[in-house]
């Protein structure tokens, strides 16, 4: 794949087509998860004839697939009309789908766009202002009760972190012991249930979110404890030398998420280790351009998945990842090689359960080493007519439009999902 890249081949030697439905593709190293990626849109296969008609249309004018729905437009709006010779039916022999259209829009302001789903413009929105989760809960209360206009409220949790993290090279922070200090002293429970209205949940088990099949409970992360982070703290060598030093945290100004997270880290720094953490906030942009570069000793960061696979987090802090490497998306520079081998070895693991386990050994050399701060774990939230049936939610908001329907009986009472994190 790599010398079709760089136009060196005119074909990709490891795939080769073996009959008009079978395919082969050889890896250059083993790769157990590697099943996932080819449920990804990217890897998706499409007719050569399709790429011969519409040439560089077929990227974002054209679409050529076996969906529900076809593509009508592209702009403002994304339009998708009902394919009517869409191959599915549903367990009554019915055909799919059953929406003649479905009108995708876009905003940038949240707090408009939950205006519209109130004035019944739009039929659902994904994600909410951090300051209006207070008030969306209280309507969906009164709404319960009869008081105000129903609607649902479906959450799940998120396969998407947010964490801080270092250069690990960095003269400051290549310390373990600071590290370690800064991620005991850091309340993240008070973060997600108040600064974050319980939008988010605390990331006290370590990188990795709920995935399926992944225990969670073989991994010990952070806790709350001043006690332990001051401890620390004296026995690295920023408090000998520079008890009056400042600490820089940089991050993009993308909303408000991320500005008020750091104020809220920098009070708790200050309270709980006397240490005053200077926010620099930039563009997006540059900030991160400012991390492609390495010179950024301290950072905020996240990671939302590709695929439901806990390797996709931590694939980037592989040694082999480094700066100056071909694929280099190890940012913090981290390199241990007892990870590494731990990583590979789940890698090349067909055992699922075995591979999870190693994955997990692997996920414990990197908060053992504080490589970075775990903060939080997303939390998913729509906002859906009533009438809209059958709409399903998952954890990477993959959209299956083909069985959703109106209801032509609007429901009396609105109702809350059990997974609904509002702690």
């Amino acid at each position: 794949a790599n010398a079709f890249y760089h136009e060196k081949s005119n074909h990709v030697s490891g795939i080769n087509i073996i009959d008009d439905y079978t395919i082969s593709i050889k890896l250059n190293e083993p790769f157990s998860g590697f099943l996932n990626i080819l449920a990804l849109n990217q890897t998706a296969i499409f007719p050569e004839e399709a790429l011969t008609y519409y040439g560089d249309k077929l990227n974002n004018e054209a679409a050529v697939g076996t969906g529900p729905f076809t593509l009508k437009s592209v702009g403002e709006h994304i339009l998708l009309e009902k394919n009517r010779q869409y191959w599915k039916k549903d367990s009554f022999n019915n055909q799919l789908p059953f929406l003649s259209y479905v009108d995708i829009q876009f905003t940038a302001d949240k707090s408009k766009e939950l205006a519209d789903f109130k004035a019944e413009k739009i039929d659902f929105i994904w994600g909410l202002p951090i300051e209006e989760i207070k008030n969306v809960i209280g309507s969906l209360e009164e709404a319960k009760e009869g008081k105000n206009k129903e609607f649902n409220l479906q959450s799940i949790n998120n396969l998407q972190v947010e964490y801080y993290m270092f250069l690990l090279n960095d003269s400051i922070f290549n310390d373990i012991h600071l590290r370690k200090a800064l991620n005991h002293a850091i309340d993240k429970d008070y973060i997600a249930t108040y600064v974050l209205q319980g939008a988010v949940q605390p990331a006290t088990a370590g990188l990795i979110p709920e995935i399926h099949g992944y225990d969670k409970s073989t991994v010990s992360g952070y806790e709350f404890n001043v006690k332990k982070a001051q401890k620390e703290l004296s026995l690295s060598k920023f408090n000998r030398a520079n008890k009056q030093a400042e600490l820089k945290l940089y991050y993009n100004n993308s909303g408000p998420v991320n500005q008020l997270v750091a104020r809220a880290i920098a009070k708790q720094l200050k309270e709980n280790l006397g240490i005053k953490l200077v926010l620099k906030e930039s563009d997006r942009k540059t900030f991160f351009e400012r991390i492609d570069e390495g010179n950024l000793p301290f950072w905020r960061y996240g990671w939302i998945a590709d695929y439901p696979d806990p390797a996709n987090f931590m694939s980037s802090f592989h040694s082999k990842n480094i700066k100056g490497s071909s694929n280099y998306s190890n940012k913090s520079q981290f390199s241990n090689a007892t990870f590494d081998s731990y990583f590979n070895q789940a890698m090349a693991e067909p055992n699922f359960e075995d591979r999870m386990q190693l994955l997990a050994k692997a996920e414990q050399v990197l908060l053992d080493e504080a490589a970075i701060i775990p903060l939080f774990y997303y939390t998913a939230i729509r906002l859906v007519n009533p009438q809209l049936m059958d709409f399903p939610i998952n954890e990477l908001e993959f959209r299956d439009y083909s069985t959703v329907y109106f209801s032509k009986v609007k429901k009396k009472k609105a109702r809350v999902y059990d997974n609904l994190y509002t702690d």
